[in-house]
C-alpha cells in the first residue's frame, strides 16, 4: 500500500515537472526535482535520486539561489552518507558550508557542520580500521 503511494506520488511530481518544463519555469522544475530526488532515496533508487538533485542544483546554481544551492548539497552529500561514500559526502557538503556561511544562513551552517562531523567521525573510525587491518597483516 505504502509502495503504491509513494508510486503515484512519483507518477505526479513527474506530470508537475512536465508542465514546469513546458511553461518554463526553472523553479518549479528545480523544486520538483529535489522532491524527486527524496522520493527516489526512499524507494531506494539511488542513481535516479542523484540524478534528480544534480538537476536541482544546477537550476538554483544558473538562478543563483545561494541557499537552495547549499540544501541540494546537503542533499547529495546525505546521499553520499548512506551509501558509505564518505569522500564525495565531504566535498558536497563543505561546498554547502561555504556557500551557507557566504548567504548567512546560520541553520543551513549547523545542519551541515552536523553531517561534516559526522563524515569526520566515520573517516577516522575507517582509518582505525585499515591501520588495525594492517597491522594484522604484517
Amino acid at each position: 500500500m505504502k509502495l503504491d503511494r509513494l508510486e503515484d506520488a512519483e507518477t505526479m511530481l513527474q506530470s508537475a515537472l512536465k508542465l514546469h518544463r513546458e511553461i518554463n519555469n526553472r523553479i518549479g522544475q528545480a523544486s520538483d526535482l529535489q522532491i524527486l530526488g527524496m522520493l527516489y532515496q526512499r524507494l531506494e533508487k539511488i542513481k535516479d535520486a542523484e540524478e534528480s538533485h544534480r538537476s536541482a542544483l544546477d537550476i538554483y546554481t544558473e538562478l543563483n539561489l545561494s541557499v537552495k544551492q547549499g540544501n541540494e548539497l546537503q542533499s547529495l552529500g546525505l546521499l553520499c552518507i548512506n551509501q558509505q561514500r564518505f569522500s564525495e559526502a565531504e566535498d558536497f557538503l563543505s561546498r554547502a558550508m561555504d556557500i551557507h556561511e557566504r548567504a548567512h544562513h546560520p541553520g543551513g551552517q549547523q545542519y551541515t557542520q552536523m553531517l561534516l562531523d559526522y563524515v569526520h567521525k566515520k573517516q577516522e573510525q575507517s582509518d582505525v580500521v585499515e591501520e588495525d587491518v594492517g597491522k594484522q597483516v604484517n
